[in-house]
């Protein structure tokens, strides 16, 4: 199972970048949805990130199209334990996509 992360909040954002990070929460939000794969919100810490789940294959091709379609670039694959909070504190200025170990 494979996370990606989606920053969509930070308390320091100005307006511009909080209607800028609404957009792409929904455009995110709709990708996911055309491919069948959950989006839910989670909080960590002040900041709120938007998490697509799904498996391996789907997450990185989902990432690879994200990328290509947004612009936004930065979404790298990292594996890391469930609730790694070291690999979250990483989340801060880039998506990433988290594959817990089974």
């Amino acid at each position: 199972m494979c996370e990606l992360y989606v920053l969509v909040f930070s308390p320091g954002d100005g307006p511009h970048l909080r209607a800028f990070r609404a957009v792409v929460q929904l455009v995110v939000t709709a990708m996911a949805a055309t491919r069948g794969l959950d989006a839910e919100t989670v909080e960590f810490g002040s900041q709120v990130y938007l998490a697509i789940k799904g498996d391996t294959q789907e997450i990185a091709a989902f990432a690879e199209e994200l990328n290509r379609q947004t612009g936004l670039g930065g979404f790298t694959v990292l594996l890391g334990g469930r609730g790694d909070v070291s690999t979250l504190r990483r989340l801060h200025r880039r998506g990433v996509v988290r594959c817990a170990m089974a």
